[in-house]
């Protein structure tokens, strides 16, 4: 597992959203894009108050905050409830947007067809694989990994005979849940075996999900903003995976590192003892004035944490 750098910041991507926010409203940016998991839930599904508090003055200062996530919308739409956003939610990787109520507003499905072929092709590698209809959860074996996925979304598992009788014309995107190590592996093998096909991208660690090629949050996002009369430049993105890179680099003002609190992985694939190892990664100045402290420590993720050597960098913005 290779080291990533960790910086103790003392508040995440909503309260540097919150800072961004509160400081460029006035210029007009007065929307943001907030994926969930990994951003503001964490992976054992709890919210941190800091975040909560944050992402209520962005409310407050008049900021109208759209989930984008990868949850399917039955997953997503308590989480919205609960946060208190009552904007149309980016959902199934951005597949689908809709209204609180349910309302479908955009829809690009997988065709079945293709579908197929990624189905065909976890099931050759005892891969487990999961598709959706009507906001149901299909599996053809009830395993540890649908049982997994079921608690972090929220979803009950159905268990189908065929996915291929199941999915109908269209399913808003498939998943393959395995461990990282094996997601690592297979990820550039379906990007290239797919390419212009569909997308592929990991959600959570353990997820390798697919959309369509029509479908991505970036996607989605642009058009749910262009039915809001609302300019790209007017837009903040925040997420911290894979699958938010795209609407990350679309927006007006993107935010992203591997993880709230995870800056940088190390660039080098192994450092021996003695050796130097390397950590790559931007920083967006706030919009406050200001000297910022940001404390980097080496960490082992699940292992332990490196020694402190007293590293750390400052920002300051001027007036």
């Amino acid at each position: 597992m290779l080291p990533h750098l960790a910086a103790d910041v003392g508040k995440n991507f909503v309260s540097v959203l919150q800072l961004n926010a509160e400081h460029r409203i006035g210029q007009g940016l007065d929307h943001a894009a907030l994926d969930l998991d990994g951003t503001i839930i964490d992976t054992h599904l709890n919210l941190d108050s800091r975040d909560v508090e944050a992402l209520r003055k962005i409310i407050g200062a008049g900021v109208e905050v759209i989930a984008c996530t990868g949850r399917p919308f039955p997953g997503a739409l308590p989480w919205a409830i609960r946060l208190g956003l009552d904007n149309p939610i980016v959902c199934y990787q951005g597949a689908q947007v809709r209204t609180p109520s349910g309302e479908m507003l955009l829809d690009h499905g997988i065709h079945h067809d293709v579908a197929m072929e990624v189905i065909r092709f976890a099931r050759e590698r005892d891969l487990h694989i999961q598709a959706y209809r009507d906001d149901q959860l299909l599996v053809e074996r009830d395993r540890p990994e649908a049982r997994e996925y079921s608690r972090h979304a929220g979803m009950p598992i159905n268990v189908v005979a065929d996915l291929d009788q199941a999915i109908g014309a269209t399913t808003p995107k498939l998943v393959i849940v395995s461990s990282s190590v094996t997601l690592e592996e297979l990820l550039p093998e379906v990007r290239s075996r797919w390419a212009g096909r569909l997308n592929a991208a990991t959600s959570m660690p353990t997820y390798l999900e697919f959309t369509s090629i029509e479908s991505d949050k970036a996607t989605a996002l642009q058009f749910l903003c262009a039915r809001m009369g609302v300019r790209r430049e007017e837009c903040i993105a925040v997420g911290d995976g894979r699958n938010d890179a795209t609407m990350i680099a679309w927006a007006g003002l993107g935010v992203g590192w591997p993880s709230a609190n995870r800056v940088a992985f190390q660039s080098e694939a192994s450092v021996p003892p003695g050796a130097v190892g390397t950590f790559l990664f931007q920083v967006r100045a706030p919009m406050m004035p200001g000297t910022y402290a940001i404390n980097l420590r080496p960490v082992i993720d699940a292992v332990t944490w490196m020694e402190d050597q007293g590293v750390f960098l400052y920002v300051t913005v001027v007036p």
